[in-house]
């Protein structure tokens, strides 16, 4: 019942992630970028905690775009192109500002 009022077309607010879901969803995402951005032979020389505070902003800010709506219609589903610029955005405003 509580799912089909949160995809409800009626809905006109989107709902925000509740603190416990968006703290989760930070720890898995820095952990995945953390792994990925390691195995690049181009940050092989950076020190781990560089690439963790970059990895911890991207996952932060993400945490930040996604309501309760927006992640469940997303469940096995690539990005849309709206998505994947604004991705592409905060991937490199972290980059900039924590590896650069």
């Amino acid at each position: 019942m509580v799912l089909a009022l949160l995809l409800s077309a009626s809905s006109v607010l989107a709902t925000a992630l509740p603190e416990q879901m968006r703290a989760s969803l930070i720890k898995s995402a820095e952990q995945s970028c953390f792994e990925g951005q390691s195995k690049q032979e181009s940050n092989k020389a950076r020190r781990p905690e560089v690439l963790r505070r970059f990895c911890n902003c991207f996952a932060e800010k993400m945490s930040y775009t996604m309501t309760m709506e927006g992640a469940i219609a997303s469940i096995g589903k690539p990005p849309t192109s709206g998505e994947q610029q604004l991705m592409d955005a905060v991937l490199a405003n972290c980059w900039l500002v924590h590896v650069k």
